[in-house]
């Protein structure tokens, strides 16, 4: 009978740990619809409502002017984009 409790125990893990995978997948779709309710910007390389100001930084040669260097990253496909802005 020790056999089998071993397994029968192993078996309850493995469908708890399908309840959690399960879980994080809802959550996940949920948390991409929240993200594009709020209308956050399309990544241009994937299209995925995922892009995002990650640092902004005067830029050296017309700083005086209020021009900044800012890079653009995707939270879904990691892509970035640098862009020259007032």
């Amino acid at each position: 009978m020790g056999i089998f409790d071993g397994l029968e125990a192993a078996l309850d893990k493995l469908e708890r740990w399908r309840k959690l995978q399960d879980r994080v997948d809802t959550l996940e779709r949920e948390l991409a619809e929240l993200k594009a309710r709020f209308f956050l910007p399309q990544c241009p390389f994937c299209g995925a409502p995922a892009w995002r100001l990650a640092k902004s930084t005067p830029n050296p040669d017309m700083e005086e002017m209020g021009v900044h260097d800012r890079i653009y990253r995707c939270d879904s496909c990691g892509k970035s984009e640098t862009r020259v802005e007032v």
